[in-house]
């Protein structure tokens, strides 16, 4: 069997050292960054050191920092005396900007990490408009994984820079997004909604909020995102809410068929599209988003192949016979012949060069078995990931 790799080094952003534990399904798993926002008084603080300001401007304006939610108005989703406010001698929670309307997000920056991302955080919204209006106002608060940005675009308006959007090649958030619909009715209004660059924005069927009278409850809401090693297929991005699984979605490829790396965590309204940079309603928001106990770990992954022990079993029937061997032949390039179809022929690369030749061809038929006759699993160890 082709085992998974040990355990990686990995280092701590945030508090202490990181450590390691073994996930549901079996993988070692490490803690990368965590910030539970309880080391202010009182409420909670923002590290400056841990979380930079989102760089641009929206509107000509800036955007602002998170900061730690106030004595008054606490949220911390660890349960008190009346099971959802927090209690100030417990501790904080990351907070919007208080002087709304004004576009706010910050991000932290983590070092390129292999296996599978997985982030999680706790949301709190007030989640009474536009519920409670007939008008539409912004409402935005998001969780997201993006990579890192690319050169800014600007938008000029009368000679004044209005816009200074930096582009993401990849991200994933998840979150409330309802900028467009102007009819409180709308399901946009109601319920949380996740993204990807490739899939776009996907409505769930989670509410914001646990009913839909005005001013009425509102609960905690952990969200999380899974990112699993490049394959090209819906299902590389999983999104989370309270456990359950609310959607799925695909990465971008990036280089040699590896998924563009995903580098930071960011909380807030600012998101990399074209809208932001041409259009004059600007992401902002009207209501109040608290985020607390935000924590990023890796886990090992397996190959991400229809046969997680066999590579070349293209159809993950235990055996490498002729059907195998179609998939191979479709998929050659000979020698700097690339590039490959990355979902299809990743998996018929040996060598983890950029393509598919006679030494690929060597590797499979060291693997070769015939129809109905299981393979060996321990043909393909040593060979490098796809």
């Amino acid at each position: 069997m082709r085992g998974t790799s040990g355990m990686r080094v990995l280092i701590s952003l945030a508090f202490g050292v990181a450590f390691a534990c073994l996930s549901a399904a079996g993988f070692a798993q490490t803690t990368v960054f965590s910030d539970n926002f309880d080391d202010g008084d009182p409420g909670g603080a923002v590290s400056g050191a841990n979380w930079a300001v989102v760089p641009g401007l929206v509107n000509k304006y800036p955007l602002n920092q998170l900061i730690g939610s106030y004595a008054d108005s606490l949220k911390n989703h660890t349960p008190s005396t009346d099971g959802q406010m927090g209690d100030p001698s417990i501790g904080g929670a990351a907070y919007e900007v208080d002087n709304n309307p004004a576009a706010y997000a910050s991000y932290h920056e983590f070092e390129l990490q292999t296996g599978i991302l997985r982030l999680s955080a706790w949301v709190w919204e007030d989640a009474e408009r536009p519920l409670c209006t007939p008008s539409t106002w912004p409402v935005r608060g998001m969780v997201g994984l993006t990579s890192l940005p690319g050169e800014p675009v600007i938008t000029i308006i009368g000679g004044q820079v209005y816009h200074e959007i930096y582009p993401y090649q990849d991200y994933a958030f998840i979150g409330v997004e309802s900028p467009t619909s102007n009819n409180p009715a709308d399901p946009v209004q109601k319920f949380y909604r996740w993204r990807t660059k490739t899939d776009g924005w996907n409505l769930t069927t989670v509410p914001r909020k646990a009913d839909y009278v005005c001013h009425g409850a509102q609960t905690w809401r952990h969200v999380e995102i899974v990112v699993h090693p490049y394959s090209g297929r819906v299902g590389d991005i999983q999104f989370f809410i309270d456990g359950v699984l609310v959607g799925e979605g695909r990465r971008e490829s990036g280089v040699d068929c590896q998924g563009v790396e995903f580098r930071r965590i960011q909380l807030g309204t600012r998101f990399p599209e074209t809208a932001d940079g041409t259009a004059y309603r600007p992401p902002y928001s009207y209501e109040h988003f608290w985020f607390d106990d935000v924590v990023l770990s890796v886990e090992d992954a397996a190959l991400p192949c229809p046969n997680p022990e066999l590579r070349f079993d293209a159809d993950a029937d235990g055996d490498v016979d002729q059907s195998d061997s179609a998939v191979i032949q479709a998929c050659f390039t000979g020698t700097d012949g690339g590039p490959f179809d990355c979902v299809t022929c990743r998996c018929m690369n040996s060598g983890g060069d950029t393509d598919i030749d006679g030494d690929d061809v060597t590797a499979f038929e060291q693997c070769a078995s015939a129809p109905g006759v299981a393979a060996d699993v321990t043909c393909d160890d040593g060979l490098l990931d796809p």
